[in-house]
């Protein structure tokens, strides 16, 4: 590492003992060449780090962190491959779809490279609250990229805002001023636009007085509360916000509902 502080070092990977819990929680180990448990071995033995570097599987982990939860020395084996892929970053040695969503988020403040202009769109209607047209709010809908711009995931968009007005919740989004969080440009590696990310919204959320923040991804909710160090906020997943409307009697079911509900537990 030319004098630096190598990644074992730098991770405490010379505790690892090896017993194999983190793969075997792995949700692609079965399915890709990765092997977190022999990365790690491999981190911590190797003379050539650069060899490591060179593998495509490096980009199959999906960043879920099972194998830091489950780690019985407490290490973070997830936090490895970020620093890894940061390096590769760095050197421009990634996917071509990764360097288009990150062009795409540097110059459009999302993934998908949509323009800006576009990204409240999916509000059109519904007379919902703008900070960015001067409007205020006691709570901040954090409508992320996703919800914003794939046509599928914007009806829940809708249902969510209907029912926090069904519930006269106080809310209101950020409008084209909403930029992504930077959850996932962080674990692809590009900790500078996720640092650049970070600081833009933090600035829109002090400029805008916000206190409470209601995301519709779990990984923003994740990002906000654990990466973004700050605690002039308040952040919940919408289920939790939702959960406690109905439980406090703000929000009612209106009929009796004779369905299989499937909910699909995130990674965050």
């Amino acid at each position: 590492m030319n004098g630096e502080q190598s990644l074992a070092e730098q991770y405490e990977l010379f505790g690892c003992i090896q017993c194999g819990k983190c793969s075997a929680g792995c949700p692609i180990s079965l399915k890709s060449a990765f092997n977190i448990r022999k990365l790690i071995h491999e981190v911590t033995v190797s003379r050539d780090i650069e060899s490591i570097y060179e593998r495509p599987e490096l980009w199959d982990c999906t960043t879920c962190s099972i194998c830091s939860l489950r780690c019985p020395r407490g290490l973070k084996p997830h936090e490895v491959l970020i620093s890894i892929r940061s390096a590769l970053a760095e050197q421009g040695n990634i996917p071509v779809t990764i360097r288009d969503a990150l062009e795409g988020t540097f110059k459009h403040g999302n993934p998908y490279a949509q323009i800006r202009a576009k990204r409240s769109e999916w509000a059109a209607g519904l007379n919902i609250k703008d900070f960015s047209q001067g409007a205020r709010a006691e709570i901040l809908y954090f409508v992320g990229c996703a919800a914003s711009y794939d046509p599928r995931v914007q009806e829940i968009s809708r249902a969510l805002v209907k029912a926090l007005a069904q519930a006269e919740v106080d809310f209101g989004i950020l409008g084209n001023e909403e930029s992504c969080s930077g959850s996932e440009i962080r674990r692809m590696g590009e900790e500078g636009l996720f640092e650049m990310l970070r600081a833009d919204n933090l600035n829109l959320f002090h400029k805008y007085g916000i206190r409470h923040i209601v995301t519709t991804s779990p990984h923003c909710y994740n990002t906000f509360k654990n990466e973004y160090y700050d605690d002039s906020f308040e952040v919940k997943h919408y289920t939790q916000f939702v959960a406690g409307l109905i439980e406090t009697g703000k929000l009612n079911f209106s009929k009796e509902i004779k369905k299989l509900v499937t909910y699909q537990d995130p990674c965050f």
